[in-house]
């Protein structure tokens, strides 16, 4: 296993940073397991965010993610979202990452109830 993909998994505790998924449960959970970018590579140049593209490489700007999850995300990224600055606005970004990943799960499962209601 890559070094940082080592050092990613024991920061996050082999969970999701979104859901709280275990990733490390079995190998199903495991092959789940994707690397994601808070502030996404193609993104560093966007006006609303502050960053560099050193930053965008770092490890504090990559965490555990479930596949679902990290679908769920894209390319979001919170407005205003400045992550020069740690461990603040991390812990802010992440929270309104997780934010936007609830409402995008709570909308999905409204569209499958009404399909299978109807």
């Amino acid at each position: 296993m890559e070094s940082h993909k080592k050092q990613i998994l024991l920061r996050d505790a082999g969970r999701c940073v979104y859901c709280g998924r275990s990733l490390l449960q079995d190998q199903e959970s495991y092959l789940s397991l994707t690397i994601d970018h808070l502030i996404p590579k193609k993104e560093n140049d966007a006006s609303h965010v502050q960053t560099t593209v050193h930053y965008i490489h770092n490890l504090e700007n990559k965490v555990l993610s479930c596949r679902n999850c990290n679908a769920l995300k894209g390319d979001y990224i919170p407005e205003g979202a400045d992550l020069s600055e740690f461990p603040e606005h991390r812990e802010a970004t992440l929270n309104a990452i997780r934010k936007k990943i609830a409402a995008k799960r709570a909308h999905a499962l409204q569209e499958f109830l009404e399909a299978v209601i109807a």
